[in-house]
């Protein structure tokens, strides 16, 4: 049987530009044509396809994440099978069976990616710097044209993401790696992004995924066993976070955002509440209506929003407010999407995310080859928005941080395999021989 080491030596040559390349399209890619690609198929989907088929007419395959793809293929076209005779919706069945095969295509893509780009490139760096830099131009930019139009009072500048959310979202990775880099140059810059994005954009959801990635970040690096590397590693850099939410002037606003969740929970019919923290309870409330009318089985792969809608607490506000149908199809959120179109069983799949997620935490906890700290830092955090983020925000499951995060969670099994395979390879070699 072929040895772990020789499956991974065995592979084609990896192009030291590609792990660049899916950055951007993840990041951006999704929003270059028009804010409407934030959640929906956009030229970025076009754009995987077409790599991964590049790829592996080359020799790549989805290797060991074959049984994960396979599995998941099965799982959900009997879901989908199913829900097209037990779903209440009235609509949107073509958009379902098409998204679908589309996803399910895209599964493929990222596994082969995922064995496909360079995990040590070390140019990361510099992309994540440019990535960074070129986002936080957008944002003052366009914090620029707000204050011409005299709008910054009641529009926060968000660059060419169509709300601060989505920029969160798309670039909470870069800063965490750019954090974790271990050059004082460069978390210096790190820390200088991130003070303008709070400064023009005070995106309540960058925020929290920093704090988020940043945990999960710490606890793959072993910080969490060496009390003096946490201080320095992570409780600085959150006392920084918090600092400069503080010092901004959209202080109140973040903190009205949070405290209205409660407020809007209690009193839904109070229009004054804060409208995202209605968003938020709204994305609650269809979740458990859905899975309460579905019994459990859910609406149907990517029918959210579907006729008839959900009669919640939350409805007539969003209409009142004219907040418009993307609310309705993401859920605000995506568990609450995933509870409402995959029911139960996209609750158990996720599930088993996380808790891979944690075994990979732990693993890496043990140690990685320092040219890999950065790509680690980045991968993790990748993952971390996806997992944990999903219950503060998301939009779809073709936006960019979506896909990002499983192609994250791909990636950092590889790491582990060959961070094991080329320990097994270095004790072989001090092994005397007979």
């Amino acid at each position: 049987m072929m040895s772990a080491t020789a499956s991974w030596d065995a592979a084609p040559v990896r192009r030291r530009w590609l792990f660049g390349a899916l950055l951007w399209i993840f990041a951006l890619g999704p929003y270059a044509a028009g804010e409407g690609y934030g959640s929906s198929v956009g030229p970025h989907v076009l754009f995987l396809l077409l790599l991964a088929g590049w790829e592996a007419s080359r020799g790549f395959a989805p290797g060991r994440w074959w049984r994960m793809v396979a599995g998941a293929t099965v799982l959900l076209s009997l879901h989908f099978l199913g829900s097209l005779f037990s779903t209440p919706c009235q609509d949107l069945t073509g958009k379902s069976m098409g998204s679908f095969v589309l996803f399910i295509a895209l599964i493929w893509a990222l596994a082969v990616l995922a064995r496909a780009v360079e995990l040590d490139d070390r140019r990361l760096l510099r992309t994540l710097a440019a990535l960074s830099a070129t986002v936080t131009v957008t944002v003052i930019l366009h914090h620029g044209l707000l204050l011409i139009n005299g709008r910054t009072a009641f529009e926060r500048a968000s660059g060419i993401f169509p709300e601060p959310s989505h920029l969160a979202l798309a670039l909470t990775p870069a800063l965490v790696a750019l954090g974790f880099s271990g050059r004082a140059a460069v978390t210096g810059l790190a820390l200088a992004f991130i003070a303008v994005l709070l400064l023009f954009s005070s995106s309540s959801t960058l925020i929290v995924l920093l704090l988020l990635a940043l945990a999960c970040v710490a606890v793959a690096m072993g910080h969490a066993r060496r009390v003096k590397t946490l201080m320095t590693r992570l409780v600085l850099p959150v006392a920084a976070v918090l600092a400069l939410v503080w010092v901004s002037p959209y202080r109140d606003d973040a903190i009205a955002r949070v405290a209205g969740v409660q407020e809007a929970g209690l009193q839904a019919a109070d229009t004054s509440s804060n409208a995202s923290s209605i968003i938020y309870v709204m994305g609650w409330e269809h979740a458990i209506e859905n899975l309460d009318v579905t019994r459990g089985f859910g609406l149907g792969f990517n029918r959210m929003g579907c006729e008839p809608r959900p009669v919640t607490d939350t409805a007539d506000i969003i209409d009142l407010l004219g907040l418009g149908d993307a609310n309705y199809n993401d859920g605000s959120f995506t568990i609450s999407k995933v509870l409402s179109e995959l029911g139960w069983l996209g609750a158990a799949m996720w599930g088993v995310m996380l808790l891979v997620f944690v075994h990979f935490l732990r693993r890496l906890a043990h140690g990685v080859k320092p040219e890999r700290r950065v790509t680690v830092a980045l991968l993790v955090g990748m993952v971390a928005v996806l997992l944990l983020g999903s219950f503060i925000r998301g939009t779809g499951y073709f936006s960019g941080p979506f896909l990002a995060g499983l192609f994250g969670l791909m990636c950092l099994q590889r790491v582990l395999a060959e961070e094991a395979a080329e320990r097994q390879k270095a004790r072989a070699s001090e092994e005397p021989s007979c």
